[in-house]
């Protein structure tokens, strides 16, 4: 029998999953920039770094709620928050551990800006995109499937809505 679970609050975390593809057409907007163009302009570098800063920050705010909603508790850490997903059935093990590596770009994006190597952002264009498009995917499908409804959800052990 499956334990009751609080409801997942479908229409914020569609508008946020609509933010991200957003997001995610903007990065790819300027995703053929060479490395060379990205270390000479500024402005493209600058909107570069904070597309994948929000788009890892959005995808880590989706997953606190479903946290929040339906392990009724704070994730430790952003980067916890992807193995948090895993444990109630949303995620895959192999996808958590991808997207948890981006948040520490992310944090270097947010604390050590004069310390980034521009190889190492310009390469996470492509990474991110793929990988937040199939995050993206992957969290529409389940609230489409599940329709955020309590008796809908999947607990620890069932099988996942994916």
């Amino acid at each position: 029998m499956k334990q009751p679970l609080r409801t997942i609050h479908v229409e914020l975390v569609a508008r946020k999953l609509e933010k991200l593809s957003g997001y995610l057409q903007e990065l790819e907007e300027l995703s053929n920039i060479s490395l060379e163009a990205y270390e000479r302009n500024a402005p493209a570098k600058r909107a570069i770094e904070r597309l994948l800063q929000i788009i890892i920050e959005t995808a880590c705010d989706i997953n606190g709620h479903f946290i929040a909603k339906l392990a009724q508790k704070a994730p430790a850490t952003r980067r916890a928050s992807f193995y948090e997903m895993v444990e109630l059935g949303i995620l895959e093990p192999d996808t958590a551990e991808r997207l948890a590596r981006s948040v520490g770009l992310r944090n270097r994006l947010v604390h050590d800006y004069n310390t980034l190597d521009n190889r190492l952002v310009h390469a996470a264009i492509r990474e991110a995109l793929e990988q937040y498009a199939g995050y993206g995917r992957i969290m529409h499908r389940y609230i489409l499937e599940d329709g955020g409804s309590a008796s809908g959800h999947y607990a620890k052990g069932d099988d996942p809505p994916l």
